[in-house]
């Protein structure tokens, strides 16, 4: 993807805030102001996304806000999620087992039964692209992992997206989507979750 074709996805990207009025976006030519030299740079250098990289030794923030997402997640830390989330009814999500949650407080409900839930969840972010304005950023790519009970294991593959919103400083998560292409997979995974 040239430069120019990620320029336009920032763009593309604005327009839908904009018409979902999730953020307001004046004529402003400093507003899509795009880092993707350093961004690109740092995409290359970290290939894999786990939450077990050492979050003291990476200076990129938005690389930060990233880990600290699957680490929460890998790790089961509630508390860490909790400061990874905006905790506010703007935040939505939108994951493979169906329908929308929308407010801090129904998303923690998800993270709490998975968190609580007799399933070992593992999930790690790869191929990912992070496109960036001032004050919003987001990172779409692919997460592979396993779903694990004592009785079955699914390898997990999911097209995800993740944006972040700056807050007094810091990227807090906005919303995320996740989508499951293969249909059995979706399937197993569903079932194996309704447990």
């Amino acid at each position: 993807m040239t430069t120019g074709d990620k320029t336009k996805s920032i763009v593309a990207f604005c327009i839908l805030f904009i018409l979902a009025g999730m953020i307001g976006c004046k004529n402003d030519n400093n507003l899509l102001k795009v880092e993707q030299k350093n961004i690109i740079e740092m995409t290359e250098q970290i290939m894999v996304i786990t939450g077990k990289e050492n979050i003291e030794d990476i200076q990129n923030k938005e690389i930060n806000a990233l880990t600290q997402f699957y680490k929460a997640f890998n790790e089961r830390n509630m508390n860490l999620m909790q400061n990874v989330w905006l905790k506010s009814t703007e935040a939505s999500m939108n994951n493979p087992l169906g329908g929308i949650m929308r407010s801090w407080k129904e998303i923690e409900s998800v993270y709490d039964k998975i968190f609580n839930g007799k399933a070992k969840v593992y999930v790690e972010f790869y191929d990912f692209t992070i496109h960036k304005t001032e004050n919003m950023f987001f990172a779409t790519g692919r997460e592979r992992g396993f779903f694990k009970t004592d009785e079955k294991e699914i390898k997990l593959a999911i097209r995800t997206s993740r944006i972040f919103k700056k807050v007094r400083g810091e990227w807090k998560q906005i919303q995320h989507h996740g989508s499951i292409d293969n249909p059995e997979l979706l399937k197993a995974y569903q079932e194996l979750v309704k447990k």
